[in-house]
Protein backbone atom coordinates (compact mmCIF):
# COMPACT_ATOMS: atom_id res chain seq x y z
CA UNK A 1 0.00 0.00 0.00
CA UNK A 2 1.07 3.89 -0.91
CA UNK A 3 1.10 6.34 1.47
CA UNK A 4 -1.89 7.85 -0.56
CA UNK A 5 -3.83 5.04 -0.48
CA UNK A 6 -3.65 5.15 3.15
CA UNK A 7 -5.01 8.63 3.65
CA UNK A 8 -7.41 8.16 0.93
CA UNK A 9 -8.77 4.73 2.65
CA UNK A 10 -8.80 6.44 6.31
CA UNK A 11 -10.63 9.59 4.34
CA UNK A 12 -13.72 7.37 2.96
CA UNK A 13 -13.84 5.75 6.07
CA UNK A 14 -13.83 9.25 7.97
CA UNK A 15 -16.30 11.33 6.08
CA UNK A 16 -18.96 10.32 8.02
CA UNK A 17 -17.73 11.38 11.29
CA UNK A 18 -16.75 14.55 9.37
CA UNK A 19 -12.30 13.93 9.93
CA UNK A 20 -10.66 16.83 8.83
CA UNK A 21 -8.35 15.65 5.97
CA UNK A 22 -5.51 17.84 7.44
CA UNK A 23 -5.60 16.33 10.62
CA UNK A 24 -5.36 12.46 8.63
CA UNK A 25 -2.23 13.93 7.20
CA UNK A 26 -0.92 15.24 10.03
CA UNK A 27 -1.98 12.38 11.86
CA UNK A 28 0.23 10.01 9.22
CA UNK A 29 3.30 12.33 9.55
CA UNK A 30 3.28 11.54 13.30
CA UNK A 31 2.62 7.87 12.61
CA UNK A 32 5.64 7.35 10.23
CA UNK A 33 7.88 10.46 11.75
CA UNK A 34 8.48 11.95 8.74
CA UNK A 35 7.44 15.83 8.26
CA UNK A 36 4.60 17.01 6.01
CA UNK A 37 7.07 18.09 3.01
CA UNK A 38 8.44 14.49 2.81
CA UNK A 39 4.56 13.09 2.82
CA UNK A 40 4.25 15.73 -0.27
CA UNK A 41 7.31 14.46 -1.83
CA UNK A 42 6.90 10.42 -1.15
CA UNK A 43 2.83 10.24 -0.96
CA UNK A 44 3.18 7.46 -4.04
CA UNK A 45 5.83 5.21 -2.58
CA UNK A 46 5.40 1.98 -0.97
CA UNK A 47 4.82 1.79 2.47
CA UNK A 48 7.88 -0.23 3.95
CA UNK A 49 6.89 0.47 7.43
CA UNK A 50 4.61 -1.63 9.82
CA UNK A 51 4.84 -0.33 12.83
CA UNK A 52 3.97 3.35 11.47
CA UNK A 53 1.06 1.96 9.87
CA UNK A 54 -0.02 0.05 12.86
CA UNK A 55 0.07 3.64 14.62
CA UNK A 56 -1.69 5.17 11.79
CA UNK A 57 -4.64 2.83 12.21
CA UNK A 58 -5.05 2.94 16.44
CA UNK A 59 -5.04 6.53 16.05
CA UNK A 60 -7.39 6.91 13.58
CA UNK A 61 -9.69 4.26 15.25
CA UNK A 62 -9.41 7.12 18.48
CA UNK A 63 -10.62 9.57 16.09
CA UNK A 64 -13.62 8.11 14.93
CA UNK A 65 -14.34 7.60 18.50
CA UNK A 66 -14.00 11.68 18.53
CA UNK A 67 -10.83 12.07 20.34
CA UNK A 68 -8.81 15.29 19.42
CA UNK A 69 -6.00 14.71 17.17
CA UNK A 70 -3.93 17.11 20.10
CA UNK A 71 -4.91 14.16 22.35
CA UNK A 72 -3.55 11.28 20.08
CA UNK A 73 -0.50 13.10 19.67
CA UNK A 74 -0.08 14.68 22.73
CA UNK A 75 1.00 18.18 21.88
CA UNK A 76 -0.60 21.31 20.41
CA UNK A 77 0.97 24.30 18.87
CA UNK A 78 0.90 27.46 20.62
CA UNK A 79 2.61 31.07 19.97
CA UNK A 80 4.67 28.64 17.51
CA UNK A 81 5.77 26.25 20.30
CA UNK A 82 4.40 23.28 20.93
CA UNK A 83 3.08 22.29 24.73
CA UNK A 84 2.37 19.06 25.84
CA UNK A 85 -1.11 18.03 26.41
CA UNK A 86 -3.56 15.70 27.35
CA UNK A 87 -6.90 15.25 28.49
CA UNK A 88 -6.46 16.69 31.83
CA UNK A 89 -5.75 20.39 30.49
CA UNK A 90 -7.65 22.33 27.72
CA UNK A 91 -6.30 22.11 24.60
CA UNK A 92 -4.88 25.52 23.56
CA UNK A 93 -6.91 27.53 21.31
CA UNK A 94 -5.66 30.33 19.05
CA UNK A 95 -7.87 32.93 20.03
CA UNK A 96 -6.07 32.92 23.48
CA UNK A 97 -2.81 33.74 21.51
CA UNK A 98 -4.82 37.28 21.35
CA UNK A 99 -4.90 37.04 25.43
CA UNK A 100 -1.02 36.67 25.23
CA UNK A 101 -0.49 39.68 22.57
CA UNK A 102 -2.72 42.00 24.49
CA UNK A 103 -0.84 41.04 27.94
CA UNK A 104 2.22 41.41 25.99
CA UNK A 105 1.41 44.63 24.96
CA UNK A 106 0.77 46.17 28.39
CA UNK A 107 3.45 44.03 30.57
CA UNK A 108 6.01 45.61 32.63
CA UNK A 109 9.63 45.07 32.62
CA UNK A 110 9.40 44.63 36.19
CA UNK A 111 7.02 42.00 36.54
CA UNK A 112 5.24 40.08 38.35
CA UNK A 113 2.80 38.61 36.68
CA UNK A 114 0.22 35.96 37.73
CA UNK A 115 -1.82 33.77 35.73
CA UNK A 116 -5.18 32.02 37.16
CA UNK A 117 -5.91 29.01 35.80
CA UNK A 118 -2.79 27.98 34.09
CA UNK A 119 -3.44 24.60 32.79
CA UNK A 120 -0.86 23.37 30.19
CA UNK A 121 1.01 26.65 30.89
CA UNK A 122 1.17 27.74 27.48
CA UNK A 123 0.52 31.72 28.19
CA UNK A 124 2.38 31.56 31.30
CA UNK A 125 5.42 30.18 29.84
CA UNK A 126 4.85 32.14 26.83
CA UNK A 127 4.71 35.04 28.25
CA UNK A 128 8.02 34.41 30.63
CA UNK A 129 9.40 33.26 27.23
CA UNK A 130 8.88 36.67 25.04
CA UNK A 131 9.27 39.36 27.97
CA UNK A 132 11.57 37.58 30.02
CA UNK A 133 9.72 38.07 32.97
CA UNK A 134 8.50 35.84 35.81
CA UNK A 135 5.20 34.71 36.24
CA UNK A 136 3.34 32.62 38.73
CA UNK A 137 1.62 29.91 37.19
CA UNK A 138 -1.69 28.91 39.29
CA UNK A 139 -3.23 25.34 38.58
CA UNK A 140 -6.50 24.18 41.06
CA UNK A 141 -6.42 20.68 39.41
CA UNK A 142 -3.39 18.47 40.36
CA UNK A 143 -3.59 16.50 37.10
CA UNK A 144 -3.71 19.74 35.20
CA UNK A 145 -0.63 20.87 37.57
CA UNK A 146 1.58 18.26 36.26
CA UNK A 147 1.08 18.80 32.65
CA UNK A 148 1.81 22.53 33.14
CA UNK A 149 5.38 21.28 35.37
CA UNK A 150 6.48 18.87 32.11
CA UNK A 151 6.00 21.95 29.94
CA UNK A 152 7.99 23.79 32.43
CA UNK A 153 10.70 21.35 31.78
CA UNK A 154 10.10 21.14 28.47
CA UNK A 155 11.27 25.04 28.03
CA UNK A 156 13.93 25.15 30.28
CA UNK A 157 12.03 27.92 32.58
CA UNK A 158 11.98 26.89 35.57
CA UNK A 159 13.69 30.27 37.01
CA UNK A 160 10.75 32.02 35.79
CA UNK A 161 7.70 30.25 35.82
CA UNK A 162 6.94 29.07 39.50
CA UNK A 163 3.63 26.43 39.08
CA UNK A 164 1.27 26.04 42.18
CA UNK A 165 -1.77 25.01 43.36
CA UNK A 166 -4.56 27.56 43.97
CA UNK A 167 -8.22 28.73 43.33
CA UNK A 168 -8.12 31.53 41.82
CA UNK A 169 -5.66 33.61 44.30
CA UNK A 170 -2.55 31.92 46.02
CA UNK A 171 -2.92 31.28 49.78
CA UNK A 172 -0.32 33.55 50.48
CA UNK A 173 -1.29 36.46 48.83
CA UNK A 174 0.83 38.96 47.03
CA UNK A 175 0.38 41.76 44.88
CA UNK A 176 0.40 41.53 40.68
CA UNK A 177 1.88 43.69 38.45
CA UNK A 178 -0.45 41.91 35.75
CA UNK A 179 -3.13 39.35 36.25
CA UNK A 180 -3.66 37.64 33.49
CA UNK A 181 -6.71 34.88 32.80
CA UNK A 182 -8.49 32.33 30.45
CA UNK A 183 -10.81 31.15 33.08
CA UNK A 184 -14.05 28.42 32.30
CA UNK A 185 -16.29 31.14 30.40
CA UNK A 186 -19.02 28.71 29.17
CA UNK A 187 -22.41 28.34 30.66
CA UNK A 188 -23.77 25.05 31.11
CA UNK A 189 -26.19 25.49 28.09
CA UNK A 190 -23.26 25.92 25.58
CA UNK A 191 -20.99 22.64 27.05
CA UNK A 192 -24.17 20.66 26.34
CA UNK A 193 -24.20 22.07 22.76
CA UNK A 194 -20.72 21.54 22.18
CA UNK A 195 -19.51 18.89 19.75
CA UNK A 196 -18.63 15.17 21.16
CA UNK A 197 -14.89 15.52 20.75
CA UNK A 198 -14.82 18.40 22.89
CA UNK A 199 -17.18 17.20 25.74
CA UNK A 200 -16.16 13.70 26.15
CA UNK A 201 -12.49 13.92 26.22
CA UNK A 202 -11.85 17.68 27.25
CA UNK A 203 -12.24 18.90 31.07
CA UNK A 204 -15.45 20.20 31.97
CA UNK A 205 -13.86 22.18 34.63
CA UNK A 206 -12.06 24.02 32.95
CA UNK A 207 -13.98 25.48 30.47
CA UNK A 208 -18.01 25.48 32.31
CA UNK A 209 -18.00 28.12 34.78
CA UNK A 210 -22.11 27.79 35.97
CA UNK A 211 -25.51 28.82 34.28
CA UNK A 212 -24.48 32.28 32.99
CA UNK A 213 -21.04 31.52 32.02
CA UNK A 214 -19.69 34.57 33.76
CA UNK A 215 -19.26 33.59 37.33
CA UNK A 216 -15.87 32.98 37.35
CA UNK A 217 -14.74 35.79 35.63
CA UNK A 218 -16.74 38.26 37.62
CA UNK A 219 -15.55 36.60 40.70
CA UNK A 220 -11.51 37.73 39.83
CA UNK A 221 -12.31 41.28 38.86
CA UNK A 222 -14.10 41.60 41.98
CA UNK A 223 -11.21 40.27 44.16
CA UNK A 224 -8.38 41.20 41.70
CA UNK A 225 -7.66 45.44 42.90
CA UNK A 226 -6.79 43.80 46.47
CA UNK A 227 -3.83 41.54 44.12
CA UNK A 228 -3.00 44.08 42.16
CA UNK A 229 -0.31 46.87 42.48
CA UNK A 230 -1.38 50.39 41.44
CA UNK A 231 -1.15 51.30 37.86
CA UNK A 232 -0.95 47.39 37.36
CA UNK A 233 -2.87 45.23 34.94
CA UNK A 234 -5.76 42.94 34.57
CA UNK A 235 -6.09 41.44 31.21
CA UNK A 236 -8.52 38.55 30.94
CA UNK A 237 -10.20 36.33 27.61
CA UNK A 238 -14.19 35.93 27.61
CA UNK A 239 -16.92 34.23 25.76
CA UNK A 240 -19.18 35.13 23.05
CA UNK A 241 -21.39 38.33 23.98
CA UNK A 242 -19.26 38.51 27.63
CA UNK A 243 -16.66 41.22 26.94
CA UNK A 244 -19.18 44.37 27.55
CA UNK A 245 -20.50 43.38 31.06
CA UNK A 246 -17.06 42.27 31.93
CA UNK A 247 -15.66 45.50 30.80
CA UNK A 248 -18.40 47.21 33.35
CA UNK A 249 -17.60 45.35 35.84
CA UNK A 250 -13.91 46.08 35.51
CA UNK A 251 -15.18 49.55 35.75
CA UNK A 252 -17.37 49.38 38.85
CA UNK A 253 -14.30 47.86 40.00
CA UNK A 254 -12.07 50.53 39.78
CA UNK A 255 -10.25 50.03 36.80
CA UNK A 256 -9.39 52.40 33.58
CA UNK A 257 -8.28 52.54 30.46
CA UNK A 258 -10.26 49.56 29.95
CA UNK A 259 -9.72 48.30 25.91
CA UNK A 260 -11.68 45.21 24.20
CA UNK A 261 -9.80 43.10 21.68
CA UNK A 262 -11.42 41.02 19.22
CA UNK A 263 -9.99 38.04 17.40
CA UNK A 264 -9.68 37.12 13.85
CA UNK A 265 -13.24 36.18 13.84
CA UNK A 266 -14.62 39.38 15.20
CA UNK A 267 -15.89 38.29 18.43
CA UNK A 268 -15.22 40.84 21.42
CA UNK A 269 -12.51 38.23 22.77
CA UNK A 270 -10.04 40.19 25.30
CA UNK A 271 -10.84 42.79 28.07
CA UNK A 272 -8.35 44.29 29.65
CA UNK A 273 -7.95 47.27 32.60
CA UNK A 274 -5.78 49.41 34.27
CA UNK A 275 -5.77 49.74 38.66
Amino acid sequence: MRYRELISNALRIGRSKGIDPLELELLLCWSFSITRSQYWADRDAFITNPVGKLRFKHGLRRMLRAEPLDHILKEKEFYSRRFFVNRHVLVPRPETEILVETALQRISDCGPVLEIGSGSGCVAITLALEAGIEVTALEIDRRALKVLKRNIRRFKVRELVYACRGNLFPRWGGEWQMIVANPPYLSCGEWRALPPRIRMHEPRGALVAGEAGTEILHRIVTASPAHIRKGGWLVLETGHDQAGGIAESMRAAGFRGIVVTSDLSGIERVVSGQL
